[in-house]
């Protein structure tokens, strides 16, 4: 899998950078996410337009993935912005509408590959189409998003419902890469589901792709001290990937029967109790 890192910190990317990390992402998208992501305690992006080039001039051997807003009345200045600054890849979120993608190809026209974020039930029943569009190149699933799409109360729970698995067998048919989140270093063990079990679905879906979550980059962020260097915890991640790599149907059937009880356990633990 290609690791991605959302960050806009010059000094992170670069660390990412020599860890052997792929992608850096800068997280432009506003429109909407406060709101329908309100309660719930996740990353909202504070990352601007100059971030675009510095990170750009910090990295340039990393492929720059930029998110934009969903389509509105201004996104022809905003694509053209990114495509100056030097974006690689952009990212449009909350991808349900065949029109709307069709203008994104049409505004990159082959500047820039384009990766739709899938978030939401309307994305999902329409993913058949939305990955046969030409100028897609990847399809990448949100699971904070489709988790509130979808009335669940946790992050993994739409890995448990088949849901990534009609995202993926989609991607497969029109020969797109395919990917989600949650990846973070193995060692970890205060996780309400195992960091190895999340690599081990990403492996059974054919991920190709994977963002690296904030329980990943929260300690580099920090600079929080006797962390393991980002490299031996990429590496470590690796190593999980290959194990994974290495086991039969069999066995990344039952680490996904494993990662379901998990998840069920975490979502009990959120359930309101009656008064």
């Amino acid at each position: 899998m290609k690791l991605c890192l959302v960050t806009a910190d010059l000094e992170l990317a670069r660390e990412g950078d020599d860890a052997g990390i792929e992608r850096v992402l800068v997280d432009l998208e506003r429109t909407g996410k406060a709101e329908r992501q309100s309660g719930r305690g996740l990353f909202l992006s504070t990352h601007q337009l100059d971030d675009v080039a510095r990170v750009r001039s910090a990295v340039p051997r990393m492929t720059l993935v930029v998110r934009i807003n969903p389509v509105h009345s201004e996104t022809a200045v905003e694509v053209e912005r990114v495509l100056d600054a030097g974006a690689d890849q952009v990212i449009l979120p909350m991808s349900a509408v065949a029109g709307e993608v069709a203008l994104i190809t049409a505004l990159l026209a082959g500047r820039a590959k384009l990766s739709l974020l899938v978030e939401t039930v309307e994305g999902v029943s329409r993913i058949d189409v939305l990955a046969g569009i030409d100028g897609v190149d990847e399809i990448h699933v949100g699971l904070n998003d489709l988790s509130l799409s979808l009335g669940m109360s946790t992050l993994f729970e739409p890995l448990c419902g088949g849901y990534l698995e009609l995202v993926a067998r989609a991607a497969r048919r029109a020969e797109r890469r395919f990917g989600f989140g949650g990846v973070t270093t193995p060692r970890l063990r205060t996780l309400p589901v195992s960091p190895e079990l999340v690599i081990a679905e990403h492996v059974r879906l054919g991920s190709t792709v994977a963002w690296l979550g904030r329980s990943f980059r929260g300690p580099y962020e920090s600079r929080r001290t006797g962390v393991p260097s980002m490299r031996s915890a990429v590496q470590a991640i690796r190593a999980c990937e290959q194990l994974w790599l290495g086991t039969s149907t069999d066995e990344l059937g039952a680490a996904h029967l494993e990662l379901m009880r998990q998840v069920a356990i975490w979502r009990s633990a959120h359930m309101p109790t009656a008064s």
